[in-house]
């Protein structure tokens, strides 16, 4: 090689390694991305979380003097990277990731690659786009918080409100930091049943049983659950009852509960053991339920069953025996510690009940009125028991499973 030809050679090398070192120039956008944020896109929807979000979105951004946080210049971060994997995680969570426009992000950085300098998005679509990237952090952590939907939307006397948590600190910690995954996951409930459900629905989606709708419908109540229960203990609550009662007790609102999905109500003169058991193994498999209290007086047939199921089962002693369990659901209750969502049928018979003393100031449960119903209360009475018995080794997050 002579002289002539290593020079231009050594010019080249040069000029490209300048330009490799020359930093992205973020203030081009700035007009652009306050533009976009002055005004409301059309892909933010009209509902009142989508304009809360909207609001916390253009705080960041002017908290940032309108520069791009997924985009430096026209090229990709580490952010935007992680953000993108974490959208498309959000299945994880019984999620949809095309909520979150994973698939469009996804195309536009493959579509904008080229052949030797990698990514170089369109610097006249970077502003809306780096938006875009943004609102999809917003919504969904969101949803990991349970703001989606509204508990009293469905249950009207919900009594837990949603979840606080300043989504813009967490926005701005996360893009600064390069703690996007962590910023997000932290949103979602920590709770074991929470965990047992992710892993249900992992199960689900290998072997497919028609049951995948009701684990995500059962994440998205731990998602409105606060973060950390602490001593507090959620109560979910089936009753059953035979259509004969319908008729025999026209004045009780058994029909109006049984439009509401607070009772099931099954055909012929008696409880149908056959679906009760079935929805017990469903709850079990699904949430899993760690032990059956049963009254051998009334189930010992379905605990049977139950037990050859593989669940454990135990019965339970009745009367006085549950004196020191009727005594700490009592105290949990003056505390506000149960979670209950003021369900109709419990509420009515927990005003049922009645506490029986004996000779040595223990009590019982009992009904006021022979033909009134109890079976709640007891259920709850005898889930206590259990939870009372357990060795504590750190505080637990419970879900108390009532069958009356």
């Amino acid at each position: 090689m002579n002289v002539r030809t290593l020079v231009p050679l050594l010019a080249a090398v040069t000029l490209v390694s300048v330009a490799c070192d020359r930093k992205p120039d973020n203030s081009q956008h700035v007009d652009r991305i306050r533009a976009v944020t002055a005004s409301t896109p059309s892909w933010v929807r009209s509902d009142a979380l989508a304009k809360r979000l909207w609001r916390i979105e253009r705080a960041f951004y002017q908290q940032r003097a309108f520069t791009p946080a997924w985009v430096d210049g026209d090229r990709t971060t580490a952010q935007w990277k992680d953000l993108v994997q974490q959208l498309k995680y959000s299945e994880r969570h019984g999620l949809d990731p095309a909520k979150y426009h994973v698939a469009e992000f996804e195309q536009f950085r493959e579509q904008s690659q080229t052949k030797t300098s990698g990514t170089r998005f369109p610097l006249d679509q970077v502003p809306e786009l780096d938006a875009k990237m943004t609102f999809a952090y917003l919504r969904y952590a969101a949803d990991l918080l349970g703001w989606d939907e509204n508990p009293k939307a469905i249950y009207e006397d919900w009594i837990v409100p949603s979840r606080k948590v300043d989504l813009a600190g967490q926005l701005t910690d996360a893009v600064s930091k390069g703690s996007v995954r962590e910023s997000l996951e932290s949103l979602a409930p920590t709770h074991q049943q929470y965990k047992g459900l992710q892993a249900a629905l992992a199960f689900e989606r290998q072997h497919p049983s028609g049951h995948a709708d009701q684990i995500r419908m059962n994440m998205e109540r731990w998602r409105w659950a606060p973060h950390d229960l602490g001593d507090r203990y959620v109560l979910r609550m089936r009753f059953w009852l035979p259509r004969a009662a319908l008729t025999k007790y026209p004045d009780r609102p058994y029909r109006e509960w049984e439009r509401a999905g607070l009772l099931t109500v099954t055909e012929g003169d008696t409880t149908d053991d056959d679906l009760i058991e079935e929805t017990i193994l469903e709850d079990a498999r699904r949430d899993g339920i760690r032990e059956i209290a049963y009254d051998k007086r009334f189930a010992h047939q379905l605990a049977l069953h139950l037990q050859g199921a593989g669940l454990t089962v135990l019965d339970t002693p009745q009367g006085y025996a549950l004196n020191e369990s009727i005594r700490s659901v009592q105290k949990l209750i003056v505390e506000g510690a149960i979670l209950h969502g003021d369900n109709l049928v419990m509420t009515w018979q927990m005003d049922n009940a009645v506490l029986r003393p004996g000779r040595f100031k223990q009590v019982r449960l009992d009904k006021e009125v022979a033909k009134d119903k109890i079976d709640g209360p007891s259920a709850l009475v005898m889930a206590n028991a259990r939870r009372i018995a357990q060795p504590v080794v750190q505080p637990p997050s419970y879900q108390m499973v009532v069958f009356g």
